[in-house]
């Protein structure tokens, strides 16, 4: 990853976690996504992923626009929990419902799979870029 493309990163996280903090006090379920995006930047991850919605949802992947879910996670807000949908680059969805207590938890137990995912693509392209 480019030292630009980090920076596109970095700021895609600053921009959404303005707009969730925003958007929580109409919808209370979406605060639930400050402390995940805070936990992101405090383990290094935001220079590396990057931040995006889907349907009010939050979506963290190795690409800045992805065409498809492959290589990202889709952090869901319930109303007594969170939903997290892992999609692989192969493989199965991998779908995990935790209480809100334990969000952060599983959050930690999915970033280093995302980020293997994203190791697999830099090694496997010329340019370091993942294949569509």
């Amino acid at each position: 990853m480019t030292q630009q493309d980090r920076h596109k990163a970095e700021e895609s996280w600053t921009y959404y976690r303005a707009v969730f903090n925003r958007r929580s006090r109409h919808f209370p379920s979406q605060a639930i996504f400050l402390p995940l995006i805070d936990r992101i930047y405090e383990l290094g991850y935001a220079e590396q992923f990057f931040a995006g919605t889907s349907l009010d949802n939050l979506v963290i992947s190795i690409r800045p626009n992805p065409r498809d879910r492959q290589q990202t996670i889709l952090v869901v807000p319930q109303e007594d929990a969170v939903e997290f949908r892992l999609y692989p680059k192969d493989g199965e969805t991998e779908v995990s419902t935790v209480t809100r207590e334990q969000a952060v938890s599983a959050l930690d137990r999915l970033l280093p799979r995302l980020a293997a995912d994203l190791e697999t693509s830099s090694r496997g392209t010329a340019d370091g870029d993942s294949e569509a």
